[in-house]
């Protein structure tokens, strides 16, 4: 969980340098999106190859970035939520702006269950691989972001699609981490 915050914390630098240069909004969004690859899995190799390569130790470090993605994400819609009753001047540039990033969306919860599954398996999976093979860094880069940015540009369009991304691209991650690990 760590790892992932930290990863996280890594991304504001990178969007005050961006924010100087653009001002678009939805290219600011995907330069953001985007970074989730190289910032994430760059932290993950140093993770599992300086706290531990074994079966137990990765799937624990797999586990915890899932875990910590699914806490920010209820907390994200608790306050998106919150926002989304707020009528003062603040609260409805907020909106306005969130709207921008396309984060102000209402989705069935078995949608948000599904994504969150599917990408919690892209998670231990790359663990597991990088436990393996820290070299597969180089792959699980782009496989990161192409996931981020084909579900975030996917989901302006059909909710279906973009899930179908995070499942093809987690799901089979999943089963070559836990090949990888002799897990299975």
């Amino acid at each position: 969980a760590f790892g992932w915050a930290f990863a996280l914390g890594l991304r504001g630098p990178f969007l005050l340098v961006f924010r100087r240069h653009i001002t678009d909004i939805p290219q600011l969004s995907r330069r953001m999106t985007a970074l989730s690859g190289p910032l994430e899995e760059v932290v993950r190799v140093l993770a599992v190859v300086l706290i531990g390569r074994d079966l137990d130790t990765a799937y624990s470090i797999g586990l915890g970035w899932a875990g910590i993605e699914i806490v920010y994400a209820i907390i994200n819609g608790a306050l998106l939520t919150s926002l989304q009753a707020r009528t003062d001047a603040k609260g409805v540039e907020a909106r306005e702006q969130l709207e921008a990033f396309g984060m102000l969306r209402d989705f069935p919860a078995l949608a948000s269950v599904v994504e969150r599954a599917t990408a919690s398996a892209f998670h231990i999976g790359a663990t597991l691989l990088l436990a393996t093979w820290p070299l597969a860094v180089l792959a699980t880069i782009p496989m990161h972001s192409a996931l981020n940015l084909g579900f975030t540009s996917m989901l302006k369009r059909n909710l279906f699609y973009a899930e179908s991304i995070v499942a093809a691209i987690g799901v089979p991650t999943l089963v070559f981490g836990l090949l990888a690990a002799d897990a299975i």
